[in-house]
């Protein structure tokens, strides 16, 4: 499925990955603190943003959430999962968020995520959406619990590993009756 839809919320919007979106997206991958908290390695230099950038327009699977004054604040990503043979798992669906520093604290993705939650499971008709979080970030933790995720496991990753490097990493998951539940 791709992301083509734009949400309306009263002070927020959330709306596709634009081409014209570039130097905003930058600002979000090449931040270095924010990559690490995130667990991906940030972009080093312009043309590794644009070859993030392009694959994220590609793939059309990101929201850019943005304030009513059309200020960019973060992203949102709806992403398939797949097996360890490289095939999609039929309606089961990853989360992931960023925000730039200078917005946390306002409880945007507070706002944000129930959406997407509803999004994905009335609209998309999904399953199952899962998440994973480093453990440093507290504040994503508490975001997904409230939201009705459910831990399933804390991986360590390895020094040599490419995603977060000597992190640990809670993996969580959140299926459509268990969200039928919550919201009850």
């Amino acid at each position: 499925m791709k992301i083509t839809e734009t949400i309306h919320l009263t002070e927020l919007t959330l709306r596709p990955l634009l081409p014209s979106d570039f130097v905003f997206y930058y600002e979000l991958v090449s931040n270095q603190a924010l990559a690490k908290l995130a667990g991906f390695r940030s972009a080093n230099d312009e043309f590794e943003g644009q070859f993030m950038f392009n694959g994220a327009l590609r793939d059309q699977q990101t929201w850019v959430v943005s304030s009513n004054d059309e200020t960019a604040v973060g992203t949102v990503l709806l992403a398939p999962n797949y097996t360890s043979d490289a095939q999609p798992i039929d309606g089961e669906y990853e989360v992931g968020y960023i925000i730039l520093p200078q917005f946390w604290g306002q409880r945007i993705m507070s706002t944000i995520l129930p959406v997407v939650i509803e999004t994905a499971f009335t609209v998309w008709q999904l399953q199952k959406l899962l998440a994973s979080v480093l453990t440093d970030n507290v504040a994503s933790r508490k975001l997904l619990v409230h939201n009705g995720f459910k831990e399933d496991r804390v991986i360590q990753h390895a020094a040599t590993d490419w995603v977060a490097p000597n992190q640990e990493e809670i993996y969580y998951h959140l299926t459509l009756e268990g969200w039928k539940s919550a919201i009850k």
